[in-house]
């Protein structure tokens, strides 16, 4: 009798295993359904993650970047100029300087959730022909972080407000590009773009003002987030009814930079 009821008690208590197994495979089924890749999508210029979807700050705007203490004094009127630049062409601000003289170092692969531009008098040798160098980290698609570099090691710039000089780089055109960089965007082959790869010395000045820059920003962020005049006037311009010069350099293209 013992023994006949302690088989029936194994009996049990394996139906009610399998019972709980049963019953736990929709929720795996449903977890599995949630994690399922989701569509690549259409890059827009943007960065891509290892799903071929666009990575970027979504609703999370503005970046609040912090400006380290080593950056010159000089240097805050083009890096409030740069950041004007794509303000304006927002009907809400996409960056904000919420700190000039922020402490720290450079992060490296990890989030610490305080974007930073840095102006760095020590560069890697192997890539002294870079200007400057955005290291954006996300999660899936999410940025958590975005850090600018300066290499003032290897190059002179001028200032917002000053001629432009044949020696220098144009620090405000140079900050238009990093902040691109920063918001998700990597490089554009159309030269008129702010993200072109290239930039000459003294030659030029860069707005965020061609159609192809807010395309690439409205693709990602919404058509609704350009300021209209300032979409209109892109679009007038792209179909010749304004004329136009882009004066582009030559120099040695870098990833992640411009170059000279």
């Amino acid at each position: 009798m013992i023994k006949q009821h302690d088989q029936q008690l194994k009996i049990i208590k394996s139906s009610k295993r399998l019972i709980r197994t049963l019953l736990l495979l929709p929720v795996l089924f449903s977890v599995a359904c949630v994690l399922e890749t989701p569509d690549p999508e259409l890059a827009c210029n943007f960065v891509q993650n290892r799903d071929e979807q666009r990575v970027s700050w979504k609703s999370s705007l503005p970046v609040k970047f912090r400006v380290h203490k080593d950056v010159p004094l000089e240097a805050y009127s083009s890096i409030q100029s740069a950041v004007s630049k794509w303000n304006s062409i927002s009907t809400q601000n996409v960056i904000q300087v919420i700190k000039w003289d922020a402490e720290g170092t450079p992060s490296s692969g990890y989030a610490d959730g305080a974007p930073t531009l840095y102006w760095l008098e020590e560069w890697e040798s192997n890539r002294s022909s870079e200007q400057g160098r955005t290291t954006v980290v996300w999660s899936r698609d999410q940025i958590r972080d975005a850090d600018i570099r300066i290499n003032s090691k290897n190059f002179l710039f001028s200032y917002e407000g000053n001629d432009l000089d044949p020696l220098k780089v144009d620090l405000t055109s140079l900050l238009v590009h990093e902040f691109g960089h920063a918001l998700g965007l990597g490089h554009n082959e159309k030269t008129e773009s702010v993200m072109y790869r290239l930039l000459a010395k003294g030659r030029e000045r860069r707005e965020v003002s061609k159609l192809t820059d807010l395309e690439s920003f409205g693709c990602e962020y919404g058509e609704d987030t350009i300021e209209p005049t300032v979409l209109a006037a892109a679009q007038q311009e792209e179909s010749g009814e304004t004329e136009g010069n882009v004066t582009t350099g030559e120099g040695e293209a870098t990833s992640a930079s411009l170059a000279k």
